[in-house]
């Protein structure tokens, strides 16, 4: 949620500087400094429980035919943020690095 609010606000701020409307500027940027910190903080709690997970509780032992729904919900998880990311027009490194961590720890 918080990524797609990121995103709606770059959205906006996209289309206010094409209308040529600069009062908003100030408004966007502290939504933004608002979000990007929540983000960060929520993504480090998804890669701690991800680091942390025990594969003996989760039953990791079976095995089956279907993906492990811990397996779908990274998945998920993973695409959404690249997919948002991606359509971010920033040239900050936060999202691929953090994304690389996930991977890592998964």
């Amino acid at each position: 949620a918080l990524m797609l609010m990121i995103r709606t606000t770059q959205a906006h701020r996209l289309l206010m500087e094409r209308r040529r409307v600069p009062c908003l500027d100030g408004y966007f940027d502290h939504v933004n400094m608002l979000l990007w910190p929540q983000f960060k903080k929520v993504f480090d709690m998804h890669l701690r429980s991800v680091q942390k997970a025990n594969l003996a509780k989760l039953g990791a032992q079976r095995l089956g035919l279907q993906a492990h729904y811990v397996s779908r919900r990274y998945a998920e998880f993973a695409a959404t943020v690249y997919a948002l990311s991606t359509s971010l027009s920033t040239s900050d490194e936060m999202l691929p690095l953090n994304l690389k961590k996930l991977r890592e720890a998964y």
